[in-house]
Protein backbone atom coordinates (compact mmCIF):
# COMPACT_ATOMS: atom_id res chain seq x y z
CA UNK A 1 0.00 0.00 0.00
CA UNK A 2 0.73 3.43 -0.08
CA UNK A 3 1.36 3.92 3.65
CA UNK A 4 3.50 1.05 3.89
CA UNK A 5 5.79 2.28 0.69
CA UNK A 6 6.07 6.04 2.18
CA UNK A 7 6.96 4.04 5.67
CA UNK A 8 9.59 2.44 4.58
CA UNK A 9 11.27 5.40 2.60
CA UNK A 10 10.91 7.10 6.12
CA UNK A 11 12.72 4.25 7.13
CA UNK A 12 15.25 4.36 4.73
CA UNK A 13 16.03 8.24 5.81
CA UNK A 14 16.36 6.96 9.40
CA UNK A 15 18.46 4.71 8.96
CA UNK A 16 20.89 6.82 7.04
CA UNK A 17 20.98 9.31 9.29
CA UNK A 18 21.31 7.13 11.83
CA UNK A 19 24.61 5.68 10.07
CA UNK A 20 26.12 8.57 10.08
CA UNK A 21 25.73 9.01 13.46
CA UNK A 22 27.60 5.52 13.60
CA UNK A 23 30.31 6.76 11.31
CA UNK A 24 30.79 9.94 13.12
CA UNK A 25 31.31 8.37 16.60
CA UNK A 26 33.41 5.50 14.97
CA UNK A 27 36.14 8.59 13.92
CA UNK A 28 36.53 9.68 17.68
CA UNK A 29 37.03 5.87 18.66
CA UNK A 30 33.35 5.30 19.88
CA UNK A 31 30.38 3.18 18.99
CA UNK A 32 26.93 4.00 18.57
CA UNK A 33 23.84 1.65 19.29
CA UNK A 34 20.23 2.75 18.46
CA UNK A 35 18.20 1.34 21.44
CA UNK A 36 14.54 0.79 20.30
CA UNK A 37 11.96 1.66 23.80
CA UNK A 38 8.44 0.64 23.43
CA UNK A 39 6.13 3.17 24.12
CA UNK A 40 3.00 3.50 25.88
CA UNK A 41 0.21 3.05 22.95
CA UNK A 42 2.36 0.09 22.45
CA UNK A 43 2.17 -1.37 25.43
CA UNK A 44 -1.33 -0.19 26.79
CA UNK A 45 -3.08 -0.62 22.91
CA UNK A 46 -5.88 -2.72 24.71
CA UNK A 47 -6.67 0.14 27.17
CA UNK A 48 -8.02 2.50 24.23
CA UNK A 49 -11.02 2.77 23.76
CA UNK A 50 -12.59 2.40 20.24
CA UNK A 51 -12.28 6.11 19.34
CA UNK A 52 -8.67 6.85 19.79
CA UNK A 53 -6.25 5.32 17.99
CA UNK A 54 -2.90 4.15 19.62
CA UNK A 55 -1.33 3.14 16.31
CA UNK A 56 0.35 0.09 17.53
CA UNK A 57 0.45 -1.76 14.36
CA UNK A 58 1.93 0.93 12.45
CA UNK A 59 4.79 1.08 15.65
CA UNK A 60 5.61 -2.47 14.81
CA UNK A 61 5.30 -2.02 11.13
CA UNK A 62 7.86 1.01 11.58
CA UNK A 63 9.95 -0.39 14.06
CA UNK A 64 10.70 -4.09 11.83
CA UNK A 65 11.24 -1.68 8.60
CA UNK A 66 14.41 0.76 10.63
CA UNK A 67 15.30 -2.62 11.92
CA UNK A 68 15.83 -4.00 8.45
CA UNK A 69 17.68 -0.69 6.92
CA UNK A 70 19.87 -0.40 10.14
CA UNK A 71 21.26 -4.14 9.02
CA UNK A 72 21.82 -3.51 5.77
CA UNK A 73 24.36 -0.70 7.02
CA UNK A 74 25.75 -2.57 10.00
CA UNK A 75 24.78 0.15 12.32
CA UNK A 76 23.97 -1.64 16.06
CA UNK A 77 20.72 -1.38 17.38
CA UNK A 78 18.82 -3.09 20.50
CA UNK A 79 15.55 -3.84 20.26
CA UNK A 80 14.37 -3.87 23.64
CA UNK A 81 10.37 -4.77 22.91
CA UNK A 82 11.67 -7.70 21.98
CA UNK A 83 13.24 -8.07 24.97
CA UNK A 84 10.73 -7.35 27.01
CA UNK A 85 8.11 -9.75 25.93
CA UNK A 86 10.59 -12.09 26.46
CA UNK A 87 11.27 -11.49 29.62
CA UNK A 88 7.24 -11.64 30.50
CA UNK A 89 5.24 -8.80 28.83
CA UNK A 90 5.96 -5.29 28.06
CA UNK A 91 3.65 -3.61 30.32
CA UNK A 92 5.44 -4.69 33.75
CA UNK A 93 8.52 -2.58 32.19
CA UNK A 94 6.07 0.51 31.39
CA UNK A 95 4.91 3.72 33.02
CA UNK A 96 1.31 3.57 32.76
CA UNK A 97 1.28 7.40 33.76
CA UNK A 98 3.78 9.00 31.36
CA UNK A 99 5.39 8.11 27.78
CA UNK A 100 8.36 6.12 29.08
CA UNK A 101 9.18 2.74 30.85
CA UNK A 102 9.32 2.29 34.70
CA UNK A 103 12.26 1.55 36.83
CA UNK A 104 12.37 -2.08 35.95
CA UNK A 105 12.25 -1.02 32.04
CA UNK A 106 14.70 1.40 32.83
CA UNK A 107 17.25 -1.13 34.41
CA UNK A 108 16.42 -4.15 31.71
CA UNK A 109 17.59 -1.57 29.21
CA UNK A 110 20.64 -0.54 31.22
CA UNK A 111 21.23 -4.30 31.58
CA UNK A 112 20.74 -5.09 27.81
CA UNK A 113 23.15 -2.24 26.93
CA UNK A 114 26.05 -3.60 29.09
CA UNK A 115 25.36 -6.72 27.58
CA UNK A 116 25.82 -5.78 24.12
CA UNK A 117 28.69 -3.88 24.72
CA UNK A 118 30.65 -6.46 26.35
CA UNK A 119 29.61 -9.63 23.86
CA UNK A 120 29.82 -7.45 20.71
CA UNK A 121 33.40 -5.47 21.64
CA UNK A 122 34.88 -7.91 23.46
CA UNK A 123 34.81 -6.12 26.63
CA UNK A 124 34.33 -6.81 30.61
CA UNK A 125 32.71 -3.98 32.08
CA UNK A 126 30.87 -4.73 35.40
CA UNK A 127 27.31 -3.87 35.67
CA UNK A 128 24.64 -4.01 38.19
CA UNK A 129 22.96 -7.98 38.14
CA UNK A 130 19.98 -8.99 39.42
CA UNK A 131 20.31 -9.39 43.45
CA UNK A 132 22.98 -6.69 43.57
CA UNK A 133 20.14 -3.99 44.34
CA UNK A 134 16.63 -3.43 45.43
CA UNK A 135 13.69 -1.17 43.60
CA UNK A 136 11.59 0.79 45.91
CA UNK A 137 8.52 2.92 45.72
CA UNK A 138 9.05 6.90 46.70
CA UNK A 139 6.21 8.04 49.04
CA UNK A 140 5.12 11.15 47.11
CA UNK A 141 2.36 10.82 44.99
CA UNK A 142 3.48 10.48 41.47
CA UNK A 143 1.24 12.56 38.90
CA UNK A 144 2.65 12.11 35.27
CA UNK A 145 0.78 13.41 32.75
CA UNK A 146 -3.16 13.50 31.91
CA UNK A 147 -2.76 13.75 28.32
CA UNK A 148 -0.19 9.94 28.86
CA UNK A 149 -2.59 8.61 31.17
CA UNK A 150 -4.66 8.35 28.12
CA UNK A 151 -7.04 11.04 29.27
CA UNK A 152 -7.95 9.71 33.00
CA UNK A 153 -9.84 7.24 30.59
CA UNK A 154 -9.22 4.24 32.99
CA UNK A 155 -7.36 3.94 36.75
CA UNK A 156 -3.91 3.94 35.91
CA UNK A 157 -1.92 6.02 39.11
CA UNK A 158 1.58 4.40 39.88
CA UNK A 159 3.93 5.26 42.15
CA UNK A 160 7.52 6.19 41.17
CA UNK A 161 10.39 3.81 41.31
CA UNK A 162 13.84 4.05 42.55
CA UNK A 163 16.80 1.55 41.93
CA UNK A 164 19.33 1.43 45.02
CA UNK A 165 22.76 -1.00 44.66
CA UNK A 166 23.05 -3.03 47.96
CA UNK A 167 26.80 -1.63 47.34
CA UNK A 168 27.48 1.52 47.35
CA UNK A 169 29.01 2.72 44.23
CA UNK A 170 32.39 4.24 43.94
CA UNK A 171 32.21 7.36 42.97
CA UNK A 172 34.97 10.30 42.91
CA UNK A 173 34.29 13.74 41.03
CA UNK A 174 36.91 15.72 38.80
CA UNK A 175 37.31 19.18 37.85
CA UNK A 176 37.58 18.79 33.66
CA UNK A 177 40.04 21.90 34.23
CA UNK A 178 42.23 22.00 36.90
CA UNK A 179 42.78 25.82 36.40
CA UNK A 180 46.66 24.81 35.52
CA UNK A 181 48.10 24.26 32.54
CA UNK A 182 50.30 21.25 34.37
CA UNK A 183 48.31 18.09 33.15
CA UNK A 184 49.48 16.16 36.42
CA UNK A 185 47.83 18.30 38.74
CA UNK A 186 44.02 17.19 39.52
CA UNK A 187 40.93 19.47 40.83
CA UNK A 188 41.87 23.33 41.81
CA UNK A 189 45.50 23.26 44.02
CA UNK A 190 46.75 26.09 44.39
CA UNK A 191 50.41 27.97 43.85
CA UNK A 192 50.49 27.45 40.28
CA UNK A 193 51.73 28.87 37.58
CA UNK A 194 50.29 29.70 34.13
CA UNK A 195 52.23 29.49 31.23
CA UNK A 196 51.89 32.87 28.67
CA UNK A 197 52.72 31.84 25.27
CA UNK A 198 51.57 35.90 23.94
CA UNK A 199 50.05 38.44 24.71
CA UNK A 200 47.22 40.01 22.06
CA UNK A 201 46.44 44.10 22.05
CA UNK A 202 42.30 44.68 21.69
CA UNK A 203 42.56 48.35 21.44
CA UNK A 204 38.68 48.66 20.33
CA UNK A 205 38.15 46.96 24.00
CA UNK A 206 41.01 48.82 25.71
CA UNK A 207 42.19 45.26 27.27
CA UNK A 208 45.19 42.63 26.63
CA UNK A 209 44.60 39.28 25.79
CA UNK A 210 47.13 36.82 27.73
CA UNK A 211 47.15 33.12 25.53
CA UNK A 212 48.26 30.54 27.40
Amino acid sequence: SSDLVQLEQKAIEMADRLAAHAAAAAEYGGVFYYVAVPHQALCYDDAYPAYLQSHADYCIDAADCLFAGLEERTVSFIDMRTRMEELGGLRQFSSTVDNHYNMYGAYETYRAIMEALNADRGLDMDYLEPGEFRIEAVPNHYMGSRTRKIFDLWDSEESLYVLKPYDEVPFRLYYSWSGTDDPALLGAPAGFTVTVRNLKVSAGAGFIVALT
